[in-house]
């Protein structure tokens, strides 16, 4: 019954230099037919697929808003049965296709990784993937292909790329102080919050794509830490940060995410051996990875460093000298790229424009 898929298509390529949070993209494909399809063809497959980079706090992954439309992995598949066998015509989609991206989204950042194909099924395999015709074909909330006067994009292969426009976010942590007799073991709260715009969000495998250390002053032993839901604190810390100078440091947090406006709390238990103490420890976060990838989206990196001392003793509302900050460079070894959900909100809107 003729070839399952037939690639008889090439599609054009779309740049978009600065996207901003929360803006939206529409897309207007050309679709150029080079070889004609076979008379078993029954329909056109419009499939689009969002960014591969793991945000867990996105939208919905995709909303298709015509009939004969359907929500797919990481995007939105169209079938098209209204469709003419015409090599060398370029086509044109009835309506253009909107990408939204999240309003918290951080950048600069050159995202990949989106994309769209075009191509011709028979019967069997219509039926098999997508269950036949499930719409309405008298509906006038279809989404077509229709000639349309365009250059042929002859060597397009479907690729959506986009930069997204300068978006921060503003990691802070907070000074603390473990106050109580000598001997007692107390446990204390340590604020991380983020005050910017963008979120913190999650480009790396876990156990996370941030991570809050701590040094404890002389005078204080560690007994224990706990991130609750939003982070993670693993007995083996040092070895998740392998290849990375992790002298002095008494532990190590990691978490995914942090949406701008938001705050985490980690709680360290300690015990104290000198109450008496004026040595000044140290707390800092900081995103993994370095300048070339995800990118420094820090908006002011000052308040990333905090104190730790015991009872206010020696604190003095400066960046205590403990070394320098490990800063991007801590993690260029202790992570992955994730491949995973989808960043974009793929829809297809109502606009018949593309037919004009």
């Amino acid at each position: 019954m003729g070839d399952e898929a037939e690639y008889v298509y090439s599609f054009s390529d779309h740049g978009f230099p600065s996207v901003e949070p929360g803006g939206t993209i529409e897309l207007v494909p050309t679709i150029y037919q080079h070889t004609a399809f076979s008379d078993y063809a029954a329909a056109a497959v419009v499939a689009f697929s969002g960014a591969e980079v793991d945000v867990e706090f996105a939208a919905p992954d995709a909303i298709a808003d015509f009939d004969n439309c359907m929500e797919s992995f990481r995007g939105v598949t169209c079938l098209i049965t209204d469709i003419e066998n015409s090599p060398g015509t370029v086509f044109g989609l009835t309506d253009p296709i909107t990408l939204a991206l999240d309003e918290q989204f951080p950048g600069p950042f050159n995202l990949c990784g989106c994309d769209y194909r075009v191509y011709v099924i028979n019967d069997d395999t219509f039926e098999e993937e997508f269950g036949g015709v499930f719409w309405d074909e008298d509906s006038d909330n279809l989404i077509g292909m229709v000639p349309v006067d365009a250059p042929p994009p002859y060597e397009g292969t479907g690729v959506v790329t986009f930069r997204t426009a300068e978006n921060h976010f503003d990691l802070s942590v907070a000074d603390t102080e473990a106050a109580g007799p000598e001997g007692e073991r107390v446990t204390v709260t340590v604020p991380v919050a983020n005050a910017g715009t963008a979120a913190a969000v999650p480009f790396f495998d876990p156990p996370g794509s941030y991570v809050v250390t701590g040094d404890l002053p002389d005078g204080l032993r560690l007994h224990a830490v706990e991130g609750g839901d939003a982070a993670t604190c693993p007995d083996d810390w040092a070895d998740r940060l392998d290849g990375i100078d992790t002298e002095g440091l008494d532990f190590a947090c990691f978490f995914q995410s942090l949406r701008a406006g938001d705050q985490l709390e980690l709680e360290v238990a300690v015990d104290i051996t000198d109450a008496d103490s004026t040595d000044v420890g140290r707390l800092e976060v900081l995103a993994l990875g370095d300048r070339y990838y995800p990118g420094d989206f820090e908006a002011d990196p000052s308040d990333n460093v905090a104190d730790f001392t015991v009872d206010g003793h020696g604190g003095h509302g400066q960046l205590p000298n403990t070394g320098a900050s490990l800063g991007l460079v801590i993690a260029v070894a202790a992570v992955v790229v994730v491949a995973g959900a989808v960043l974009l909100v793929v829809t297809a809107r109502r606009r018949r424009s593309g037919a004009e």
